[in-house]
């Protein structure tokens, strides 16, 4: 891919500004890197605007530390009281009967 550079020069004696056009060819290798961080910064917008619709952030940094913390999450909302009704209604009508019966 080619990319056209203008360069200006003035002369200190006030003569007019001299335009040099220089065609500068750009290796593959940059072009790549531009847009790989073009579409990481596109990719991090979008996330940004998500976030605030998620209650947890998991990093993947390595894969063992990511399934280790997702598991603690999954661990964490299975414990969650209003995911145990049941059993929490279950124990306060046990609760009860052990206090009528003393």
């Amino acid at each position: 891919m080619e990319m056209l550079i203008k360069f200006q020069s003035t002369h200190p004696h006030g003569v007019r500004p001299k335009i040099v056009k220089k065609l500068v060819q750009r290796s593959d290798a940059e072009i790549a890197l531009e847009k790989a961080l073009r579409e990481r910064n596109d990719s991090q917008k979008r996330l940004n605007e998500l976030m605030k619709d998620y209650d947890y952030l998991l990093v993947n940094e390595t894969v063992r530390e990511c399934a280790q913390a997702l598991h603690c999450l999954i661990c964490a909302e299975h414990r969650k009281l209003n995911r145990n009704l049941a059993a929490i209604n279950q124990f306060r009508q046990e609760l009860r009967t052990c206090q009528e019966s003393s």
